[in-house]
Formats: C-alpha cells, structure tokens, sequence
C-alpha cells in the first residue's frame, strides 16, 4: 500500500514537471517567435517583392511575344489580302489574266438595296450546290475550286475579316457591350454589339451554333463586321419572332443589318445610345401622314408607297418571316392581249386574295363560326391543346416558305430552300412553275395557298429564270419545270414581265383601289370586328402580343414557338382608320433650281395635257393597251419642252443633268456637277429636296489636278492630284454614297469616298 502511494506521488510530480517544462518552451518559442516577427515580414516582403518583379518581367516577356506574333500574323494577313485583290483584279473576266475555269461562272443575288429599296444587283459566285440537284446537261465537275496562287497563299479570308474586326475593336474605347442576334435570311448568329467612339462592332460569338451560309467565294460568310457612325443611314425599331425586341441599321452603302436583343429594355438602351453618337447621315424619317400626302398628290409612285409601307412596319429582307409583301395585281393570266385601262383584269382589293370568288368566302366565314363556337365551349379533358381564339386562314399570305417558294431559282435561296425542304426541291406540281398556277392556287381553287406577292415581281426579271439549271423534275402532265412558265401576253420575256407587271401596279384602276388593299395589311381592317367582317383574320400565332413565356406546358410552348417560327406573322398596323383614296389623275409640279447656284440653263417641262386622249399616241407595245411611255424629252406622252431660261455661252455644251429639284443642268464637257443634298424624309420627293451644297468640278488641265469651285466670286482649288499615269478624261458624282469616280484615257475608273462636313 505505502509502495503504491509513493509511485502515485512520484507521477503527480513528474505530470507537474513535464508541463511546467512545456510551458517554458512555449514561452521562450513565443519570445523567440516575437524577436523573430519583422524579420520574417522583411523576408516575406522581400519574396513577395521578387515573385512579383519575376512575374510581371515574365508577363511583359510574354506580351511582347504575343504582340510580335500578332504583328506578324496581322502583316500576314494583310498581305495575304492584298494578293487576293490583285489576283481579283487581273483575273476577273474583263482581265488581262482571265482563266474560264477558275473563275466563278454562276450568279447571286447581292443583299445590297439600291433606291425604293430594289435588291437588282447580281454578283458572281462559286455554286456550292451538289450535281445531284442540277439538269445533266448542266453539270459541271464537281471539284474543289483552287483559286489563283493558292499554292502561294493560304486562303483565310474569314479569320482574316474577323481579326481585323477584332483588332479594330480592341482599340476602341467601348462604351456599351450586349449580347444580340445578327439576323440574316441564311443564318441567325449569336454575338456581341460594341459600341466604341468612332463606330459599332459585331463579334461573333465562335462557341454557338449557326447556320452556314455561303459567300461570294463560296467560303463560310464573315459573321464579323464593323461600321462607322459615318456609314449610318438609318435606326429603326423592329420586331423579331413577334416581341419588341430588335433594332434594324440602314447604311449608305446599301446594306441592312437586323440586331436582335433579350428583351425590349436592352434593345432601347442599345437603340438610344446609337443615336446618342455624332451621326451625320442619318436621315430624319419622316411620319406616316407625310408619306400619305406625297403618295395622295402624286409625288411618289404606288410602288414606292407600297415599300414606304413595308419598311414603317418592319418588314425586313433580314428576315424571310418578315419579307416585304406586295399585292396580286392582275388577274388575268391566260389572254394574248391586255388592255390595263379594262378594271376587269384585276384582281379585287378591296378583298384578301384567299375570297376572289364568292363560293370560298362562305367556306372560310363557316371555319371562323366553326371556330368559334370551339372557343367559347372552352378546355376538354381529352384535347392536350386548348382552344385557340377563331380565324378565318390557318396559313398566312408571307413566311419563310412563301419568299422561298419563290426565289427558289436564285443564289443563294435556292440553297436556304433546299435547308428548308430537308435537302430536296419541292414536289414538281408544286414548285412554283407558272404565273397562272399561282394566281389559281391563291385566289380560288386551294384552302391552305393563300400567298401574295414578294417585291422582286416588280423589278427583277432573273428570279423567273432558272439561269443555273436547277433540276425541279417532271410534272405529272410530262412536263419538265424550268423557267416560270409567264402569260401569253408576257411573250415568253421575263423582262417583260415585270415591266408590264410594274405598269400594271402604277395604274390608274390600281391608283384608286390599292387603299383598300392596304386597310387589309397595314390597317384598320388587320384585327378587330373590321378584320372579322373582311374575312381577314388569320391564326392568332401570326399577330404580335403572343407571349410564349406564359405558356407552362413545355409541349405547348415549343408548338406554338414553332407556329411562331413557320406560319408567318402580320406587319405592324399602320392606320386605324380606313386609308384615304388616291386621285386617278398625278399631279406633277415644278421644281425651282435655287439661284445661288449660278447654273447655266434651265428648262422646266409642262404638265401633260389633261385633255390629251389615251389614243392620241401609241402604246409601246402594239399587244397592251393602256402602257405609259417614260417621262423623258421626246417622250410621244409628253408635250415639247419649253425654255423659260436662256443666256448665252462662249461653248458648248457636253452634258445636261437632271437635278431631283426638276430642273436640268446644262455643263461644259470638261465639267462635273458636285451636290449634297440636305437630310431628307426618307422619301424621294420633288419639294423637300434642297441642296445643302454645290460646286463645279472640272478636269483637264495640263497638270492633271481636279479643281473644284463652289463659289463664282473666287477661284477654283486643287482637289485631287491624278497620277501622271491616268489621265482624267471624264467624271461623274453620286450624291448618295458621297462618291467620285473618275475615268482616264488608259481606261481606269478610279472611285473616291468623300467626307461632307458644313464647312469641308
């Protein structure tokens, strides 16, 4: 017992020792430690302090390496590029150094839009579509297209354009930066818009999915892109997939870019910081009352009227879902002659094109009843899909497949028509092949074909024609389907056509009926009770309004997200009230050419006489009755032109421009006349065109400079220093674009872009 209580005593006072020694070292640690302290923060400065020189040396390093590799692949590019452009300049089919067999020998339909927004320009093009789908007789060996000093040049015109976008970009001071969606008939790419100091960036973003679309060169399109504020026409506020969402940018070289955002608030805060920027050729368009007097009193044509109408309620050559639409016109498809003064050969406008006979009005009012009545029953157990609210046309009169439909004979829809068709061409009866067929379909003998008129069928003949030889099959009667078969009176002309058919359109019976037309598209007559009692009232997934997100069903949502997407959707109303008509007879007044320009010669033309009869002057054609000559001097319409100004001059002269103020400018052979007009409506009108400033441009001078005067007290200034190479023989000035062109005695054109400012 004693032994055991003094080992207990032994390890209490071990226990004790043991922890009175660790708390010394501790404290001595925690002295040490103490001591210790600032040395170990200076050698951790000091690390830190090496690490970090070590590191932002290494990061410059890099950076240089980076910009030297850049440099390097940019001075590559650029020179690549530039190689490119001289190859197409000495290899094009005019050239010195043309090769047939290399050179692209198909035709495409530009995007650019010419004035009254006319899409006519064709642009050479690699067709990249397979010979399965083309005659046999045109077939062409299906090859890889190498072009000119390709084993010289690495072909990266797409990485190329898009790092110069990126590079450009890069230094800019961006202001704003969201996320969008470019719009293209071909494609929807996802990216970004940045707005910088000097211009608008779009990048596209590399990690979605796009369609392909397929350029001049048949190469993937550049889906980058920039543009000055400079090059600004136009912003608009647009729809896209019936939300408020999207903003459209007109520039001055013709083209149109359609930028769709999440929601409405992004697009405004987009929309309002582009107008916010220093914006020098922006027009101011105007109201749609103005626009209606102009047209009212003759000052712009129906057709003109007509693309006015589409572009104020949004509709886009963007966007094949909202493709600008035109009315039928005529009626009469079958007959060897056409009076156009006969009202019969019309087709109705007071009536949408799906009600031209009496028999189908009354099967579509029973569908609407029909309809209705399903309606107001409300949900069933048994249908997954509610009831939607009563129409009268379960398709609608312009989508995606309609503009398709048409232009299935012209690069590059024929492509995005194949894409839409799952990569075949439509059955050959119902591929679009014959004028009549089509009026047939839409007016009277089918349920579902309901379609109207594209633009192209007013001023381009070349969609008609299948130029490339696209195999469309046999019909079941035997024959083959190849150009658009036209009406007897047409003679087999596509040109003439449309020629024709553009004279039809401009009409005095069409003059005073087209209003009526427009009620049904644009106004008062597109929803409401009017819509109803005019048989015009179409699926309700075709109207702005119809909100999506507040579908739950996931089923029911991608339906309708699809109707959406395929059935077509109804432009913007324009007018609640019925459209004003317009006189049969045009009035045309007299523009006055402002003094302080000093001109030379001035003739104004008088008005047609009211009292001259129809007959009292041949028709261009002997076949049609009832067609207009042009309004040209000499023209057999037309009484002789007077002169109510006249003055004396030492020569003659060689040339005589017609101004949009009416007037004519008489000007030496050795003289260019340079106008900039002043900001208009957005419409071509003979009164609000004024001229904001002018000079005289001459040439021919022994040391080839142009010199230009703008004002008679003082004397004219050099302007441009022409190379001893070129000497100038000719000029000739757009006023739209701002651009000068010259022509040498050597045969170049040589094209100058010019800045406008109040003073310069």
């Amino acid at each position: 017992m004693c032994v055991f209580q003094e080992q207990k005593k032994y390890e209490n006072e071990e226990t004790a020792s043991k922890t009175a020694w660790k708390k010394t070292i501790l404290n001595n640690q925690h002295k040490l430690f103490q001591r210790l302290e600032p040395k170990l923060r200076d050698v951790s400065k000091i690390a830190g302090d090496i690490t970090q020189s070590v590191s932002l040396s290494q990061g410059m390093e890099r950076k240089k390496v980076i910009e030297q590799i850049r440099s390097m692949y940019k001075v590559d590019l650029s020179a690549s590029r530039h190689w490119q452009e001289l190859v197409q300049q000495l290899t094009h089919d005019r050239a010195v150094w043309h090769d047939p067999e290399l050179y692209p020998s198909s035709w495409q339909l530009d995007p650019t839009e010419g004035p009254n927004r006319e899409r006519r320009r064709l642009q050479r093009c690699y067709l990249t579509i397979p010979n399965k789908y083309i005659l046999r007789d045109r077939q062409k060996p299906q090859e890889t297209v190498i072009p000119p000093l390709s084993y010289l040049l690495e072909d990266r015109t797409h990485s190329s354009y898009s790092s110069t976008v990126k590079d450009k970009a890069a230094s800019e001071c961006i202001r704003v930066n969201r996320r969008c969606i470019n719009v293209a008939p071909a494609r929807e790419t996802v990216g970004e818009i940045l707005l910088g100091k000097t211009g608008m960036y779009f990048l596209e973003d590399k990690a979605a999915d796009t369609v392909e679309s397929i350029s001049l060169n048949g190469e993937t399109e550049a889906a980058s892109f920039s543009w000055t504020y400079e090059e600004i026409k136009e912003v608009h506020k647009r729809w896209w997939q019936l939300r408020d969402n999207a903003v459209e940018i007109f520039l001055t070289n013709g083209r149109t870019l359609l930028l769709a955002f999440d929601n409405t608030k992004v697009r405004d805060d987009v929309y309002h910081n582009i107008l916010a920027n220093n914006l020098p050729n922006l027009l101011e368009y105007g109201n749609i009352n103005a626009l209606t007097h102009l047209w009212c009193t003759g000052q712009i044509t129906n057709f003109e009227y007509l693309t006015h109408l589409n572009k104020h309620a949004g509709r886009s050559f963007n966007d094949l879902m909202q493709y600008p639409v035109f009315p039928f016109i005529l009626r009469d498809y079958t007959s060897e002659t056409l009076d156009l003064t006969e009202p019969t050969i019309y087709r109705t406008l007071s009536k949408p094109i799906a009600v031209q006979s009496k028999e189908k009005e009354d099967r579509y009012v029973n569908n609407y009843k029909y309809l209705e009545d399903e309606y107001c029953k409300g949900d069933r157990e048994d249908d997954p899909m509610p009831p939607v609210q009563p129409y009268h046309y379960g398709s609608h009169y312009s989508n995606s497949g309609t503009v398709l439909h048409f232009l299935v004979r012209m690069p590059p829809f024929t492509k995005m028509f194949l894409a839409y068709q799952d990569q075949s061409f439509d059955i050959p009866d119902r591929t679009f092949h014959s004028m009549n067929t089509t009026w047939r379909l839409s007016s009277y003998e089918s349920m579902t074909d309901v379609k109207e008129l594209i633009p192209e069928f007013f001023y381009l003949p070349e969609f008609l024609v299948n130029r490339e030889g696209f195999d469309f099959g046999v019909r079941q009667n035997g024959e083959r389907v190849n150009h658009v078969n036209l009406p007897p009176w047409a003679r087999n002309d596509s040109r003439l056509f449309i020629l024709i058919h553009r004279q039809a359109l401009e009409s005095d019976h069409v003059s005073q009926t087209i209003c009526h037309w427009i009620d049904l598209v644009f106004g008062y007559k597109q929803k409401g009770r009017a819509a109803v009692q005019a048989i015009n009232v179409f699926h309700p997934a075709t109207y702005f309004g119809m909100d999506v997100s507040a579908v739950e069903d996931p089923v029911q949502r991608r339906a309708l997200e699809t109707m959406i997407k395929t059935y077509g959707q109804t432009p913007r109303q324009l007018f609640q009230s019925a459209h004003v008509s317009r006189p049969g007879s045009r009035l045309l007044m007299e523009g006055e050419l402002p003094a302080a320009m000093g001109l030379l010669v001035q003739f104004a033309f008088r008005e047609t006489r009211e009292s001259q009869k129809e007959n009292a002057y041949p028709s261009p054609l002997p076949w049609i009755r009832g067609l207009k000559w042009g309004e040209y001097v000499g023209s057999p319409s037309a009484s002789d032109p007077s002169v109510c100004f006249s003055q004396p001059h030492g020569e003659r002269f060689g040339s005589l421009q017609a101004l949009p103020t009416r007037a004519i400018c008489g000007l030496s052979w050795k003289f260019c006349l340079m106008m900039i007009y002043s900001k208009e409506q957005g419409v071509r009108s003979m009164h609000s065109t004024d001229i904001q400033w002018s000079a005289i441009l001459s040439w021919g001078y022994a040391d080839n400079i142009l010199r230009l005067k703008s004002k008679q007290s003082e004397p004219p200034v050099n302007f441009i220093q022409c190379s001893e190479l070129h000497q100038v023989t000719s000029c000739a000035w757009v006023p739209d674009s701002c651009q000068l062109f010259t022509g040498s005695k050597c045969g170049v054109i040589t094209a100058y872009s010019t800045r406008f400012t109040n003073n310069t």
